[in-house]
């Protein structure tokens, strides 16, 4: 005989495939708006609460401790995907402080917090008042490029209703990778000898946390914290010119362009950085030297200290 249609109760619990993540802006913080919902493209997520608790050191009789009490909640996690255009250009803004621009982006101060969700098993889970406190690009030779968004939320809720008016589709442009997409790396103007290896782009806001008071146990509110630019760079070692420029303490601008197959892409620009604590490891036979460095981002003369910049296909010819 033939044999059709599906099994059911094949599943243990809840599949991660089937989860989904979207997000919003808040207009007021901690408070989940009625609007479009954007749907992420992520490889993973870590989003949890957090229960702080204490209880008190009673004298008594009795060989137990007293009862706990619940002192404080806070949520919070990283989304993972791989980068692609436009696809956590919202995301990156809250680490920036600042809104886009005729397609470019520099560190600002406006506070940004979002609503994330996840439903999952039929209901949403909710992470209102999400500060971004972290935003890092990942790039690493034979990888495709990858990006890491750290969420401080201000509670986590379960909710059966859906309050958004509609999801906006996530974005379907293409993965980048450091192969063919890679197209640059420079210090001061200038692109290493050697081959670059690996880069990392951390973009974060120092001193973000919650405030908390009495009466409820999440948090009253947040406080967004200094812009911050930071990263790393190893290349392999074929001469001394960003060894010397990490010596004498030269600034500048170091700047790192990838683009998918489409054209699409971003320029990461500190705009005044500095290469530090060099190191040329000559760790085991038979391997070729590679040059790492942190990279300490400044403000620049001019104000600001980071820069992205979306790169868009050049028209056609004659178009």
């Amino acid at each position: 005989m033939a044999f059709t249609g599906a099994t059911t109760g094949l599943a243990a619990g809840a599949q991660t495939n089937d989860t989904r993540l979207d997000y919003a802006q808040e207009a007021t913080y901690g408070t989940s708006p009625a609007v479009a919902y954007q749907a992420l493209r992520i490889t993973g997520e870590s989003l949890a609460i957090t229960q702080s608790t204490s209880r008190p050191d009673e004298i008594n009789g009795v060989a137990e401790a007293s009862q706990s009490v619940l002192t404080q909640v806070q949520a919070s996690g990283t989304i993972s995907g791989a980068l692609s255009s436009g696809t956590y250009d919202d995301l990156i803004a809250g680490v920036m402080g600042a809104d886009w621009a005729d397609s470019a982006i520099t560190n600002g101060s406006l506070g940004k917090t979002y609503t994330v969700r996840r439903k999952i098993l039929g209901k949403f889970v909710l992470y209102p008042g999400s500060l971004v406190s972290q935003a890092q690009f990942q790039f690493q030779q034979g990888q495709y490029a990858a990006v890491s968004i750290d969420l401080l939320s201000k509670n986590e809720i379960v909710s059966d209703a859906d309050i958004a008016t509609s999801v906006t589709a996530p974005t379907t442009t293409k993965v980048m990778d450091t192969v063919g997409n890679f197209l640059s790396c420079t210090v001061n103007g200038v692109a290493p000898d050697g081959c670059v290896t690996q880069a990392t782009i951390t973009l974060s806001r120092d001193g973000a946390a919650n405030d908390y008071g009495m009466g409820h146990a999440d948090a009253c509110g947040v406080r967004a914290g200094r812009f911050m630019a930071a990263g790393t760079l190893e290349f392999y070692f074929r001469s001394w010119a960003q060894y010397q420029d990490a010596i004498a303490g030269n600034q500048g601008e170091i700047v790192v362009r990838i683009a998918d197959a489409t054209g699409n892409g971003y320029e990461l620009k500190f705009l005044n950085a500095a290469l530090r604590s060099p190191k040329i490891p000559n760790s085991q036979s038979n391997q070729t030297v590679k040059a790492t460095f942190t990279i300490e981002g400044n403000p620049a003369d001019a104000g600001g200290t980071f820069t992205i910049t979306k790169i868009v296909p050049a028209p056609p010819a004659g178009g």
